[in-house]
């Protein structure tokens, strides 16, 4: 997954490497991991079909071990496929499911990270008040976290949102305050 956003291809033959060697020794947990780090790449490559098919393998595998860490980072990643393609409403369907399982293990991380999802798809489609609610939230867990580097992302991202707003000068005050470092938040 280090790959993902640099070398994809090189990320798919790492991943596909990962995945025959736990299929091998029979590592139950590494099988969806391994699917879920190809599906990454390919979406990193915007090959979303294909991205999506491993997703719905690491999916069908986590649900049958019951590997609920596995089944909400793939729900997630799912959401942000149909955000890119537009369909606002399965990607919330997926995100408020993949939300739900990150509350029920108290992952932060991985509610924040729904957060931010949440926040992008609202402001995409004007809704403001609510697009800033979810950044919001999103934000304050990555302070409390000390995630800068995600921290930063977010206020990039509520930068966008200004702008998508038609707000320049408050969209501005975002990025040429932002001092944080900005890394795109892999799916």
């Amino acid at each position: 997954n280090t790959y993902g956003s640099i070398a994809p291809d090189e990320g798919i033959k790492y991943g596909l490497l990962a995945l025959s060697i736990s299929e091998k020794i029979k590592w139950g947990k590494g099988i969806p991991e391994a699917n879920i780090a190809i599906g990454t790449n390919y979406f990193n490559k915007s090959d979303y079909t294909v991205a999506n098919e491993y997703y719905d393998k690491a999916l069908k595998i986590s649900e049958e071990m019951n590997y609920k860490s596995g089944i909400a980072t793939v729900t997630e990643r799912i959401g942000i496929i149909y955000r890119m393609q537009s369909n606002y409403t399965k990607a919330l369907e997926f995100d408020l499911k993949a939300l739900k399982m990150y509350e029920e293990s108290g992952d932060k991380n991985g509610i924040a990270n729904v957060e931010l999802d949440m926040g992008n798809i609202f402001g995409e489609q004007s809704f403001f008040p609510k697009a800033f609610g979810h950044l919001d939230k999103a934000l304050k867990i990555y302070e409390e976290l000390d995630n800068q580097e995600a921290k930063g992302t977010t206020l990039n991202d509520m930068g966008n949102i200004y702008f998508l707003k038609k707000d320049y000068t408050r969209s501005f005050e975002y990025f040429s305050n932002n001092t944080i470092p900005y890394r795109y938040l892999e799916p």
